[in-house]
């Protein structure tokens, strides 16, 4: 049974040099530390993942691409901007062992650090291509992880607000992605020649059976119904009222990474289409399409960052020693 102060005077509280205390903010502070590590080391293998398959710096040049320097600087600066943060990434886990010491060294947040890293390095010794299976794991991790406090839930201001803007980006990408399959690429693949006579041409030679592409449809299709999803789900009040600001932002910039980085997809039947009927690259030849996976690898890193960080710190008030 708990000792009660008398009447008048305040309960005593931990002193600054309590062991106790001073183990319980290490312990804090590791825990924090270590979830900067993991949102700077995700974000990091999301850059470096893009970059592997779609930066090839050389690529747009060669192609001749408008505005193809450009888009090589960009993706050569989020590659160092990825080393940077992988760097920071080891540093800050280094840091959080070491302010955690005994405590962590046994706990939950290392075995599971050490699982993670066994993995990524067996994915990489069998092929860099399945490190890619890692990235939508973080962006599914980000979306539901705690950030390690309780954050409140956004106002229907807020949620009608974020939820619309993202939306109303989503479908921008889907529209932009849309043109730049069926317009923009082929009249810069195959200058000189009008959109009628490429699509006649590779119809005639059995490349394509339809004008419309049912792949690039249903790529579309999805993505405009996931686009006014998160809309529906933000007002909602049965989903809403249980949706924070930070988590909404991390939805939103993932669903614009995912329609950027994945709008190759779309692509893929006309592009080869172009490639075998004219002789020619299947790659892309107007800008738009590089960068949109530029504008989807950066929206990936900053849901990586944003959701696997942890929350502000905020003070805490000393529980009664009784």
């Amino acid at each position: 049974m708990s000792a009660t102060p008398p009447h008048g005077t305040a309960p005593p509280t931990p002193h600054r040099d309590d062991p106790l205390t001073d183990a319980m903010a290490r312990t804090d502070l590791a825990r924090r530390r270590g979830r900067w590590a993991a949102a700077f080391g995700s974000a990091a293998l999301a850059l470096g993942m893009g970059g592997f398959f779609f930066g090839a710096p050389s690529s747009p040049e060669r192609e001749h691409m408008a505005g193809g320097a450009a888009i090589a600087l960009a993706w050569g600066a989020l590659g160092i901007i990825g080393v940077a943060l992988g760097a920071l990434a080891v540093l800050l886990a280094l840091g959080a062992l070491s302010t955690g010491g005994i405590r962590i060294r046994g706990g939950p947040t290392v075995r599971w650090a050490l699982v993670g890293a066994a993995a990524l390095i067996a994915l990489l010794l069998a092929s860099p291509i399945l490190l890619t299976l890692a990235v939508p794991l973080a962006v599914v991790f980000a979306l539901v992880a705690p950030p390690g406090s309780a954050d409140p839930p956004a106002s229907l201001g807020t949620r009608a607000l974020w939820g619309s803007t993202f939306a109303v980006a989503a479908l921008a990408l889907v529209a932009l992605t849309v043109a730049h399959v069926t317009v923009w690429n082929p009249l810069a693949r195959v200058p000189g020649m009008g959109l009628e006579r490429i699509y006649a041409e590779m119809i005639a030679a059995n490349q394509l059976s339809l004008r419309i592409d049912p792949i690039l449809v249903a790529w579309a299709a999805l993505w405009v119904i996931v686009a006014l999803g998160v809309v529906v789900a933000s007002l909602v009040p049965a989903i809403g009222d249980r949706l924070t600001a930070r988590r909404l932002v991390v939805a939103g910039c993932a669903l614009l990474g995912l329609i950027g980085t994945t709008g190759w997809i779309a692509g893929f039947n006309i592009g080869m289409a172009l490639a075998d009927t004219f002789l020619t690259s299947g790659a892309d030849a107007a800008p738009v399409g590089p960068a949109l996976r530029l504008v989807g690898q950066v929206s990936l890193g900053a849901a990586l960052v944003i959701g696997l960080a942890p929350s502000r710190a905020t003070a805490t008030r000393p529980a009664p020693v009784g």
